[in-house]
């Protein structure tokens, strides 16, 4: 199981790698299911798609500045760890950046999502938890933030 330098044999490492691969897929398919799934619930009436948006805007407004302020930091980071790092340690700098990267479009995906299940949490509270299918609506935002 163990080799005489501390890491795993082959196959075993092999399955534990197809494992982790095979539940990052299922999550991810998971995650654009109910994405979909949200974004064909009613958003209400042009009063609460105006606001949604005003919302929407401000929040991708943040990410934008969140971004932009932190863009040099990741490269200041990476630099250095490309630097100070040789041979094969030197492909750490490239997986930080590709980890702020994919952080990034996650951070970017799920203030979509969230501000979009904004608006249909708000729909259901204007017209009454019976007339509008509320369960639909709940059920919208409460799985807003699993997706982030």
């Amino acid at each position: 199981m163990w080799s005489y330098d501390g890491y795993m044999s082959g196959g075993i490492l092999t399955y534990a790698l197809s494992g982790v691969l095979i539940a990052a897929l299922v999550s991810l398919a998971s995650a654009l299911y109910k994405t979909l799934w949200i974004y064909r619930q009613p958003a209400g009436n042009e009063n609460i798609k105006r606001i949604s948006g005003y919302v929407a805007n401000g929040a991708m407004t943040f990410l934008g500045r969140e971004y932009r302020v932190l863009f040099p930091f990741v490269l200041l980071v990476a630099a250095f760890l490309a630097l100070a790092n040789r041979g094969v340690l030197g492909f750490q700098a490239l997986s930080f950046t590709l980890g702020a990267g994919c952080s990034a479009l996650a951070g970017f995906i799920g203030m979509k999502v969230a501000t979009a299940s904004n608006a249909r949490s708000v729909s259901c509270n204007t017209c009454g938890p019976w007339l509008c299918g509320w369960v639909d609506n709940f059920a919208a935002t409460i799985s807003a933030p699993r997706l982030m």
